[in-house]
Formats: structure tokens, sequence, C-alpha cells
């Protein structure tokens, strides 16, 4: 089975989209250092995705470029990476869903469903990287 990729050229669009994420998304990630550090609770409400909001924004844009540079094929592809590349994301999957289960038993509800997919896709890039490095 063959799966189209994307061009490896959209590797760098990821990352231009995962930077940008960042930049945007700068003042929320420091106000959760300080409240974590000056051991304040950090609620997150429960809030329908507004896209007036720079937050929104951020995670939108982080997750797009992950996506971006998860489905960009890499210089070389062969049924190798192929093959690591499905063994990867089997894995990541497993976890996310090891890892949603066990917070379900702790009683901790996730309120930003993209936290989960960021985290999948995170786990899938890591363990893609690992993979490819191994020796067949």
């Amino acid at each position: 089975m063959q799966i189209s990729f994307l061009p490896n050229s959209f590797k760098k669009v990821g990352i231009v989209f995962v930077i940008a994420s960042f930049i945007t998304g700068y003042q929320d990630i420091v106000r959760g250092f300080q409240r974590g550090y000056t051991s304040q609770p950090y609620d997150v409400p429960m809030r329908a995705v507004s896209l007036t909001s720079l937050e929104s924004w951020s995670d939108i844009l982080l997750f797009v470029g992950m996506l971006i540079y998860v489905f960009s094929k890499e210089k070389i592809e062969d049924e190798y990476l192929f093959q690591k590349r499905a063994e990867s994301f089997t894995l990541s999957f497993v976890g996310i869903l090891l890892v949603s289960f066990m917070l379900f038993l702790a009683g901790i509800t996730v309120t930003k469903i993209l936290w989960l997919l960021f985290v999948q896709l995170a786990s899938f890039l890591i363990i893609f990287y690992f993979k490819k490095r191994e020796v067949a």
C-alpha cells in the first residue's frame, strides 16, 4: 500500500508554522511558567474555540505545522522508512490511548482535545526519529 506524502520541502513550511505558533503563544507560555513557579493554580476554563483569540490561533498553527511536518517525505523515502513510520505511528497511538486511560482513571479531564493530538504527534516524531536511526 502506497501513501502519498507531501514533498520534503514542506518540512520547512511545517517548522515555520510551529515557530510562528510559539511566537504568537508566547504570553500563554510565560503565564503558565509564572503561575507554576509561584504555585498558583492555572485553571484553564472550558470554552469553545474562538478564532478571535491569539491563543487559539497559536494552537491551530502548532497543530497544522506538526501535521505538515509529519506528512512530509524524508529526503530518501524507501520501504524501510515506510515501515518505521508505520511502527512509530502505531506506538504513538497506543501510547496516547494508555495516557488517556490513565488520565481517565486518575479523574483528570483534559479540556483541550488539541493537547492530546499534539502529544500524539510529538510522540510520533520522537519515536520515528529514534526508529530511523536503528540498525536494521
